[in-house]
C-alpha cells in the first residue's frame, strides 16, 4: 500500500491556535512548547510549518527567517529523517532566499540525501525513564545509592518534625515561596566559589514559567521550607529545572532527597520520563540519568551555500569542542578509574572551567 503523500501549509508570521497542543502531542519536549516560548521570547517573528499525512497531523516546526537562514525555534525534539527531509525540501522549494536551516539541540540523525548537511554536537538532556511502581524504581538503584536514600529519608521523619513532602500546581505556589528555591540554589553555588545561572531576569522568566505551567515539589517540616523542585510536566514527562534545598538541611542530603521525592511523585503521576537536565552527569546517573547528546544540524541548499558559510561552520564546530571539553571536564571526578591524565586534569579543572566558560562567551552563532 502506498504511503499518502504529505499535505503542507506554512503559515507566514503566525502561529495557529491548533499549534500549542500539536507541539505536546508529537514531540513532548519543554524546549518546543508555547508555554516556554512565550516566557523566553522565542515566538517573536515566528512562522509555522505543518504537515498531515491524510487527516493525520504529522509534523509542526516553528522557524523564523533572518538573511538568508532559517533557524528552527523547536529544540529538545526527536525528528525523523523524513520530517527534516519534507521539511528541508519545502523551505528551499517555496522561500527562494533561504540558503541554509539550522536546527538546533534536536536528536536527530542526518537524512538521506543529497543536500549537504553538517553536524555539532551542542547540549544533552539527561533523563530517566520512570517503571511503573516505586519498589520497580529503588529495585534498579545501585545498592549503596538506595541505602543512603533509605537511611536520609528515614532520619529526616524521626528528626524533623511534620517532615513531608507536597506537589503543587505553580499557580498555586506564591512567587516568594518559588523565590526561596531559587535563593536556596544561589546559596548552592555560593558554597561552590560560583555565580547561579538564575540572575535578576532569569528568575523573573523562571518565576512566570512555573506559574502559567509548572508544578512544584514542596519539601517541609511543621514551619519550614527545606527545600523544592521546580518543574514543568509537558505530556508525560517532567523537567526538573531547579532542585535546591536550605544548606542548614545539609546534614539528611536534603538535594538529594528533594530529587528522589519529587521523582516519586512523577511515578505516581504515571509520568514516563523524568528530566534532569543537562550537566552534573556523572551525580545524575545515581538516579538512573541516561545522556541523551543533541546536536546542532544545519542543511543547505548547495555546496556553493556551505563553502560561503564557512566563518559559521568554524564558529559552531568551536562551540562543538568547548562543548565536548566542558562535559569532559565535569566528568572526570566522577570517574571509579581515574588515568593519570584524567587525575592531573581534575586537579586543575577550577582554572580550565573558567576558561572554557570564557571562550564560550566569546562565541556566537552566525
Amino acid at each position: 500500500m502506498q504511503t499518502p503523500s504529505l499535505t503542507v501549509l506554512r503559515y507566514p508570521g503566525q502561529v495557529p491556535p491548533f499549534v500549542e497542543a500539536a507541539l505536546e502531542r508529537l514531540y513532548g519536549s519543554l524546549y518546543s512548547s508555547l508555554a516556554h516560548l512565550r516566557t523566553y521570547g522565542g515566538l517573536d517573528g515566528a512562522s509555522t510549518y505543518a504537515a498531515w499525512r491524510g487527516d493525520t497531523l504529522v509534523s509542526v516546526l516553528l522557524f523564523r527567517q533572518r538573511g538568508p537562514e532559517i533557524q528552527v525555534i523547536n529544540e529538545g525534539i526527536r525528528l525523523q529523517s523524513d520530517e527534516m527531509e519534507a521539511f528541508a525540501h519545502h523551505i528551499f522549494g517555496n522561500i527562494k532566499s533561504a540558503r541554509r536551516i539550522h536546527f538546533h539541540a534536536v536528536m536527530a540523525e542526518p537524512p538521506p540525501t543529497l543536500l549537504p548537511t553538517l553536524r555539532f554536537d551542542c547540549t544533552e538532556d539527561i533523563v530517566v525513564t520512570l517503571p511503573g511502581s516505586v519498589e520497580d524504581y529503588l529495585a534498579r538503584l545501585g545498592k549503596s545509592t538506595r541505602k543512603n536514600i533509605r537511611q536520609n529519608l528515614s532520619r529526616a521523619q524521626r528528626t524533623l518534625p511534620g517532615f513531608r513532602h507536597e506537589v503543587q500546581a505553580g499557580s498555586a505556589v506564591s512567587p516568594q515561596v518559588i523565590m526561596d528555591i531559587i535563593g536556596f540554589n544561589h546559596a548552592r553555588m555560593a558554597g561552590k566559589s560560583r555565580v547561579s545561572a538564575l540572575d535578576h531576569q532569569a528568575s523573573e522568566n523562571l518565576i512566570a514559567l512555573i506559574r502559567e505551567r509548572g508544578v512544584v515539589g514542596l519539601t517541609k517540616t511543621d514551619d519550614r521550607l527545606c527545600g523544592g523542585t521546580l518543574a514543568c510536566r509537558i505530556g508525560q514527562d517532567m523537567y526538573s529545572l531547579v532542585n535546591a534545598h536550605d544548606p542548614a538541611y545539609d546534614a539528611f542530603g536534603m538535594g538529594t532527597l528533594c530529587c528522589y521525592l519529587m521523582m516519586m511523585a512523577s511515578i505516581h503521576a504515571h509520568d514516563q520520563r523524568f528530566h534532569l537536565m543537562g550537566g552534573q552527569f556523572g551525580a545524575k546517573q545515581m538516579f538512573l540519568g541516561e545522556r541523551l547528546p543533541q546536536v546542532h544540524l544545519v542543511r543547505y541548499r548547495s555546496h556553493l551555500d556551505l563553502a560561503r558559510h564557512a566563518g559559521g561552520v568554524a564558529r559552531l564546530a568551536l562551540r562543538a569542542a568547548l562543548y565536548r571539553t566542558r562535559s569532559w571536564l565535569a566528568d572526570q571526578p566522577h570517574l571509579r578509574h581515574q588515568t593519570r591524565v584524567s587525575r592531573t586534569v581534575t586537579r586543575v579543572l577550577p582554572p580550565l572551567r573558567q576558561m572554557v566558560r570564557g571562550l564560550k562567551a566569546r562565541t556566537t552563532v552566525n
